[in-house]
């Protein structure tokens, strides 16, 4: 998120700690995903409950926040209903206008920024990368220091300065079309480091939560070329 002020930190502050309160409320769901409850907890994950009015479209979704050492500086909402998010209505606006779900929300006015950042603390010559954010808290919960910029559109010129102390970079692209595409833009965006960028190759049509739950963390961690 772009310069916050004192106000907006501490409401940040205030609403990550009141969803997480409630994120036993998605226990089973993150279970059904292979997420550790406790990891979800250092994670700072929560189930949106009671939300003041800026978060009112929000009830009952997954609150992910963006940790850093400064604190929260940012959050998204993953909606937790076993639906099609595109084809179900959402909700109705003042004027009438129907709102289709989306699978993810962000927050109003809020810019793109890495997701997972004191990942940077906890890794020593390399990091991963990745797009979404679940899957770089998977890949964290196996051992595997990672961030995510959900939206690889979203890169920003000046995030390759905060890898250049790496010498190997590991991008854990899905095993799709999509996945190359996005193998291809953060390669680009990271083409500016000394760094070596490698291509984590996951199994055809997986993505690192998928590719978790249906084969283990080994099925990951050995594709890691060190």
């Amino acid at each position: 998120m772009g310069s916050l002020s004192k106000e907006q930190k501490r409401f940040l502050e205030s609403t990550a700690a009141q969803y997480a309160e409630h994120l036993d409320d998605a226990a089973e769901w993150l279970e059904g995903r292979g997420i550790d409850l406790d990891h979800a907890r250092y994670e700072g994950l929560g189930v949106v409950r009671n939300p003041p009015a800026l978060h009112e479209y929000h009830e009952g979704r997954l609150a992910i926040p963006y940790i850093t050492e400064y604190g929260v500086v940012n959050m998204s909402f993953r909606c937790l209903k076993d639906h099609k998010c595109k084809e179900t209505l959402d909700y109705v606006k003042a004027d009438g206008t129907k709102v289709n779900c989306a699978k993810y929300k962000k927050l109003k006015g809020a810019e793109s920024d890495l997701y997972g950042v004191r990942a940077f603390d906890e890794a020593r010559d390399w990091i991963g990368v990745c797009e979404g954010e679940l899957d770089s808290l998977i890949l964290r919960q196996i051992g595997i220091p990672a961030v995510s910029n959900p939206g690889a559109k979203n890169w920003k010129e000046w995030w390759p300065n905060v890898f250049e102390d790496f010498s190997r970079i590991y991008i854990f692209a899905d095993g799709d079309t999509a996945g190359e595409g996005m193998f291809e833009k953060f390669q680009d965006g990271l083409s500016k480091t000394s760094a070596a960028v490698i291509k984590v190759r996951l199994p055809a049509g997986e993505d690192v939560n998928s590719t978790y739950q249906k084969y283990g963390a080994e099925a990951i961690l050995k594709r890691i070329k060190k």
